[in-house]
């Protein structure tokens, strides 16, 4: 019996090895700090510092200040109380804890930065991002899941200006997109990538709507296909600010939808799915319109289960 037994438990710690999940993200308390991009993304080199780093190791995360006219490049950070905080007219990054939690607060004054006019058509918006890009690289093909998971809370979105807005151009969203990425070295398409978004807020609609186009509508943008899920898709209910809302979903058949969307549509052309990793993530605020916002973040997860190799 206590042979059968034995046999058993290692079977049990074998299957757990084989279907353990795994965690895409590194320094998910954000120990290490994060390196600081330029305001540019073509700019060179296109990242100008560091913030919250204590210089041992290079920061696993990137804080993106894309399009703002007032860059955190050489500001001063501060502590307060069980926070540290950097900030300036643009923006505030606090970083602290909520009991045994880490709390990142992402607070941008895009009402600030525009100086109170509206953006014009092309010309570029200001973002608040923090952004990691992948080692582990699983291939969407050889996983069984892909959870998501993170708790959000907005506790400000407001309007900084009297001109009437352009619903097609203004706007506050916050969001969070993947690169599903060509990461086959033998394949033609090595390297192409598209876009995955799953929205958490748009100032328009209730639910953030789907989006399916190429990234445009500034100097710098990527010229890589989005795929915007349908917000419906993804939340229980609206947004509502000043509480805590939980996120946790298996979002890999989106990600396979969005795939066969682009391959459909003809990008991604030179690849095959076989090919395609996970090998980025970025999440924040992206402000085409004037408006001052608050995001705080905590539980920051996505967990992958891997596909059991095939004798």
């Amino acid at each position: 019996m206590k042979k059968i037994f034995a046999f058993f438990a290692a079977c049990a710690c074998c299957a757990f090895s084989i279907y353990a999940q795994e965690q895409l993200f590194e320094d998910r308390d954000f120990a290490g700090g994060f390196r600081l991009s330029a305001t540019d993304s073509r700019a060179k080199p296109v990242e100008v510092g560091y913030v919250f780093s204590d210089g041992k190791d290079r920061p696993k995360w990137r804080l993106a200040q894309w399009g703002t006219n007032y860059s955190l490049e050489g500001a001063e950070e501060k502590a307060e109380g069980n926070s540290k905080i950097v900030e300036n007219v643009g923006k505030l990054v606090r970083l602290g804890k909520d009991g045994k939690d880490t709390v990142l607060r992402l607070e941008i004054r895009a009402g600030d930065d525009y100086g109170g006019k509206l953006r014009k058509p092309g010309e570029a918006w200001p973002h608040l991002l923090i952004e990691q890009s992948f080692g582990a690289l699983p291939k969407v093909s050889e996983i069984k899941n892909f959870r998501v998971s993170y708790e959000v809370k907005i506790s400000d979105v407001r309007a900084v200006c009297k001109e009437r807005m352009d619903k097609s151009l203004h706007a506050a969203q916050l969001v969070m997109f993947f690169t599903l990425q060509d990461r086959n070295k033998a394949s033609a398409g090595y390297g192409d990538y598209i876009w995955f978004g799953l929205p958490i807020y748009d100032s328009r609609h209730d639910f953030p709507p789907a989006h399916k186009a190429v990234d445009a509508g500034k100097a710098d943008a990527t010229s890589k296909y989005i795929y915007a899920v349908d917000g419906r898709k993804l939340h229980r209910s609206k947004m509502r600010f000043d509480r805590w809302i939980k996120f946790d979903k298996d979002v890999l058949p989106l990600m396979k939808e969005a795939l066969e969307d682009a391959f459909k549509k003809g990008y991604l052309k030179n690849s095959e799915l076989k090919d395609v990793a996970i090998s980025g993530m970025n999440t924040g605020w992206e402000m085409p319109g004037p408006f001052n916002a608050a995001a705080e973040y905590k539980n920051l997860s996505a967990t992958y289960e891997k596909r059991p190799a095939r004798k």
